[in-house]
Order: C-alpha cells, then sequence, then structure tokens
C-alpha cells in the first residue's frame, strides 16, 4: 500500500522576479519527488488589500447602519411622545370648555331665582331682556358676571391641571372662548356701562389665569 504526504517546505522570492516560490515535497514508498510551483507575489499582496479593504468596508456599514437604527428609534419614541402630549393637551381643553361651561350654567339656573327680573321681563325671550336690562337690579346683574368668572375659573384650573404641556396658552384659551360668549351676550342684551367693562375686564382672562396659577400652586411646579 502507498503512503502519501504533503509538506509545504520554504517560500521564497526569486531574484527581481516578484515570484514567490513554493517548494512542494512528495514522499512515498517509492522515493521524493520535489516539485516547485510560481505564485506571482504581486496578486497575493493584491488579494489581502481587497480583503482588509473589504472587511474594513463591512465594519463601516454595519456601524452605519447601526446607528441609523439607533436615530429612527429614538425619533419614532419622540414621536410616539409628542403625539401622546398633543392628544391629551386637546382633550384637557375640551374637557375644561365642557366643564366651565355647564358650571356657567349650573350657576345661572341655581342663583337667578334669587334676584328676580323686573316686572314684565321674559327671560326666555331676548327682546323682552335686552329691552328691560336698564331695570335690572345689581344682584340680578352680578349672577351671570359671577357665571362667567366661575365658569372661566373652574375650566381653565382642569384644562390646566389636565395638560400635559403648554398649560398657561391652553388655560388662556379656556378664558379666550368664554370671552366670546361673555361678548356675545352684550352685543345681544347690552347692560351698563360699569357691568360690561367688569364683565369682559375680569370674568375671563384673569380667571383664566388665576386658574392656572392655582394649578402651579396645588403642584408647587412652575410651568410656562
Amino acid at each position: 500500500m502507498l503512503s502519501y504526504h504533503h509538506d509545504l517546505a520554504a517560500e521564497k522570492t526569486v531574484d527581481g522576479a516578484g515570484y514567490s516560490v513554493f517548494s512542494e515535497f512528495h514522499s512515498n514508498t517509492l522515493g521524493s519527488v520535489a516539485a516547485v510551483r510560481l505564485v506571482p507575489k504581486s496578486s497575493r499582496i493584491k488579494h489581502s488589500f481587497k480583503s482588509t479593504s473589504y472587511r474594513r468596508w463591512c465594519a463601516s456599514l454595519d456601524g452605519l447602519i447601526s446607528k441609523i437604527e439607533s436615530q429612527v428609534e429614538s425619533l419614532v419614541y419622540r414621536l410616539k411622545g409628542l403625539a401622546m402630549g398633543i392628544v391629551r393637551n386637546i382633550a384637557a381643553f375640551i374637557v375644561g370648555l365642557v366643564l366651565g361651561s355647564i358650571v356657567n350654567m349650573t350657576i345661572i339656573t341655581a342663583v337667578s331665582p334669587m334676584f328676580p327680573m323686573p316686572e314684565g321681563t321674559n327671560p326666555n325671550d331676548i327682546d323682552s331682556i335686552k329691552a328691560n336690562i336698564h331695570k335690572f337690579s345689581v344682584g340680578s346683574l352680578m349672577v351671570p358676571f359671577f357665571a362667567h368668572a366661575l365658569g372661566t375659573l373652574f375650566g381653565a384650573f382642569l384644562t390646566a391641571a389636565i395638560a400635559k404641556s403648554h398649560k398657561l396658552p391652553l388655560a388662556l384659551g379656556i378664558g379666550f372662548f368664554f370671552l366670546l360668549g361673555g361678548i356675545a351676550m352684550i352685543v345681544m342684551v347690552g347692560g351698563p356701562i360699569w357691568f360690561m367693562v367688569l364683565d369682559l375686564g375680569v370674568a375671563y382672562f384673569p380667571m383664566a389665569w388665576l386658574g392656572f396659577a392655582a394649578v402651579n400652586l396645588l403642584l408647587n411646579k412652575p410651568q410656562k
């Protein structure tokens, strides 16, 4: 039976030729045979350079992909937080506006009977109220003022308490919407000058700011 083995014995450069010499020795029971194989050294260098460049390129690409993935994840997280904050702020504004209006109407409905309107005034007829507004007592006029002021205060307080951010602008937004209602009422029924100044000047924006300030005071954490 023949036995066979292969040994890589030497590698050297042929003088000035740019070749690598691989001497291969094959031996068996019949004897030894030496074979010489010339491999261009420049091709081996190019192959090694290409392999190193490829590995570096792959590493750079992997790093770039990882960085992009990290940035995308961070952006998605921020967008989710921003969306949730916007939804919460909108909900806070709606809740404040609705519940503030309910407080407004509840005060008018519950307290107005304590201050009867002038004789001959129909409370369900705007023209009748407008024709007799000069006969209204101070108490009768203060009822809508307190209804407007407390409704705005309560609505702004709820909005500022629920909102995620921009608490003051949202609270003042409640005051603005209630102010529009107050202006519409004065346009429709009129009233004494002192009442219009008091109602428009005090019952809305100042009350909205007080609602915001009350939230800050309770939370003991000033907001902008």
